[in-house]
């Protein structure tokens, strides 16, 4: 009898990972350019975030494809690993830089100088992990650019 609470217990552990309810990004409350060169451009985006699961997630590993004002210029690459805390609608400060594959980049630089402000939109997938348990979810944003 003793031997089994062990395996009580890992039971009652994974039953926890298999009721995973899916992490959404509900919004971007702020896009800011923090850094633009030949070889890229550095975003700093603020996204509301919903982890309704009653643990922390963290987020990771992106394959993302970045637009700016409708046309592909590359691919982004988060910073740092996220954490989303548990049980919470929390705005994550999403720290990406891109390595720019051709596209409207002098165009960009100079419409931002003129004034004008481009719209820049990231989509495709980020890794989100739970302890073990790790999977790709959609994300999506996309918010004018700002200096």
């Amino acid at each position: 009898m003793v031997a089994a609470l062990p395996a009580l217990g890992l039971c009652v552990l994974l039953a926890g990972c298999l009721s995973y309810r899916e992490v959404t990004v509900e919004g971007v409350e702020a896009l800011r350019l923090t850094g633009l060169d030949a070889r890229g451009l550095a975003v700093r985006a603020e996204v509301r975030v919903n982890n309704p699961n009653g643990y922390r997630i963290r987020l990771r590993d992106p394959d993302l494809e970045l637009f700016l004002d409708g046309t592909r210029v590359g691919t982004a690459v988060l910073d740092t690993p996220l954490t989303v805390p548990a049980r919470a609608t929390s705005v994550v400060r999403v720290p990406l830089h891109a390595r720019l594959e051709g596209g409207p980049l002098l165009a960009t630089g100079l419409g931002m100088l003129l004034g004008r402000t481009p719209v820049l939109r990231a989509e495709g997938t980020v890794h989100v992990r739970a302890g073990w348990v790790g999977r790709r979810i959609p994300f999506r944003l996309e918010a004018p650019l700002r200096e």
